[in-house]
């Protein structure tokens, strides 16, 4: 798993609260925590705001592929955005 952590200003006892559940939730799936990515964008975030995002990566077998199964009556579920998130925010503002 890897994490993205933003903010305006660093408030570094917030932050690793946040990554020790991140790290909690890890552990309880079975997955390790190998990195992430920490911005303080103060013309973003105000006060205590942060932003945090998050994504696993991983292998599969050939023959274990996704989708397998799947049919009438499953369930999808599509998230909206809040925004624009991006590494080159700063860029993407101009």
């Amino acid at each position: 798993f890897l994490d993205y952590y933003a903010t305006g200003a660093l408030d570094v006892d917030a932050a690793a609260e946040v990554v020790r559940g991140i790290a909690e939730g890890c552990r309880q799936a079975g997955c390790g925590l190998i990195g992430g990515e920490t911005a303080e964008m103060p013309g973003m975030y105000h006060g205590g705001d942060y932003d945090l995002a998050g994504f696993s990566v991983g292998a599969v077998r050939r023959g274990r592929v996704l989708p397998q199964n799947v049919g009438a009556g499953d369930v999808l579920l599509g998230l909206p955005s809040s925004g624009i998130h991006s590494n080159g925010i700063s860029l993407v503002r101009r």
